[in-house]
């Protein structure tokens, strides 16, 4: 859609964007950087999986889809975040209070290091219990890979507000 939305304002002749035109450019910039993300994000959720299963044995492949399964409920809760403050911080960047941003940043990093640090510990210290009780024993050299992706979400939780902030500020990339 975005590839034929330039030459069709160009066939409107003099009834083409006119004004709007610095506005398109902004836009198209905000909806170049969302969709990269998308691929990108998309290429970043399954590229593991094909780069581990072509260079490692299918059980490693398979311990390590176990561990990112178990993992990955540390960052469902996170997710909803980012969602949240964009809207927010665009507000708070629209009235020019970085002041404000800072503030918001500073919060969001204590409440999602708050709740990820204990979850994950938790999580780490339930994990041969809810791989006994899920997938049986055979899957606990998944373990030390559980450990590993729960100091990542950790990060990633830690963290979530960055790409909010980026897009907000009016620095997509």
């Amino acid at each position: 859609v975005q590839a034929f939305a330039l030459p069709t304002f160009r066939r409107l002749g003099p009834f083409g964007p006119g004004p709007v035109w610095p506005q398109f450019r902004r836009m198209g910039g905000f909806v170049f950087q969302t969709n990269l993300s998308g691929y990108l994000k998309s290429l970043n959720r399954h590229a593991d999986m094909l780069i581990l299963g072509h260079f490692a044995p299918p059980e490693a492949a398979g311990f390590y889809r176990i561990a990112m399964s178990y993992a990955n409920l540390l960052g469902l809760a996170a997710a909803p975040v980012g969602y949240v403050i964009f809207p927010m911080m665009s507000r708070m960047h629209a009235i020019g209070d970085p002041a404000q941003i800072r503030r918001l940043v500073r919060r969001i990093t204590a409440a999602m290091t708050a709740y990820s640090i204990p979850v994950a510990a938790v999580m780490a210290w339930l994990a041969a219990p809810a791989l006994t009780l899920t997938v049986k024993r055979d899957f606990l050299p998944a373990l030390p890979a559980i450990s590993v992706l729960l100091a990542a979400f950790v990060a990633a939780n830690v963290t979530i507000w960055t790409r909010p902030v980026t897009l907000a500020i009016g620095r997509p990339g």
